[in-house]
């Protein structure tokens, strides 16, 4: 979604996976740059000429998985959300943050349906959590209100009951719910012990704080693991 690649290019790194043994290929399907995803529920979401289509996709991870590779989607939220911004301000908020209000908690739970339609065989879905502009709830009036009505203190602790809400979500579904290290270590209680953190940033939490309180992780520390090629 941050720099769009045609079909043929994941085809391409399917082949590339299955030649170098890896097992799991995540699709980055939404970001400020566009939303990529084939949705019917919120169709002013699909960005224009870079909007995969439903028999792309299932053809695509028919592809993967007879070479053995796993698609992992990836809905990156609440930050990364300008696309949901701009489209539908009315569900999703217009401050540069994903909304926490019911309104929109149920509005995601539509769009994680969705694409687990879509992937039914998927182990794993990405939820994003990073790089979140929290701050910018409290200049939310819906998003403080929510906060007050469930007690919670601040917005770091706001953002952990996202994480929550979302994770959980998915969990019900029988899927593995992954996301970034962002969240506060004061509010490490809210995130079930069966969501996979990405250390990545070691901003909140080093790799090893995560596997001490008991999160599987993978490790992708920003420094020397980050790598971001101009293709």
């Amino acid at each position: 979604a941050r720099k769009w690649h045609p079909i043929q290019y994941l085809y391409d790194a399917i082949d590339l996976c299955y030649l170098y043994k890896i097992s799991r290929l995540q699709l980055h399907f939404t970001d400020d740059q566009s939303f990529t995803f084939p949705t019917d529920a919120y169709p002013k979401l699909r960005t224009e000429n870079r909007c995969y289509s439903k028999e792309a996709l299932i053809a695509l991870d028919t592809y993967a998985k007879e070479r053995g590779v796993l698609l992992v989607p990836e809905l990156d939220l609440p930050g990364h959300c300008a696309c949901f911004n701009a489209s539908y301000p009315e569900i999703f908020g217009s401050h540069g943050i994903m909304c926490a209000e019911e309104k929109t908690f149920a509005a995601l739970e539509t769009l994680i349906d969705e694409v687990l339609a879509l992937f039914p065989k998927t182990r794993y879905l990405h939820l994003g959590g990073d790089e979140a502009q929290i701050a910018r709830w409290d200049d939310c009036e819906g998003c403080r209100a929510y906060r007050e009505a469930h007690d919670l203190p601040d917005v770091h602790a706001l953002y952990a009951h996202y994480l929550q809400r979302m994770t959980d979500y998915v969990l019900s579904k029988g899927v593995t719910p992954v996301i970034w290290e962002g969240f506060s270590k004061e509010y490490n209680h809210l995130i079930s012990k069966d969501v996979l953190i990405i250390a990545w940033e070691s901003y909140y939490h080093l790799a090893p704080d995560l596997i001490d309180e008991g999160f599987s992780i993978i490790n992708a520390s920003w420094q020397p693991l980050y790598i971001t090629p101009n293709v």
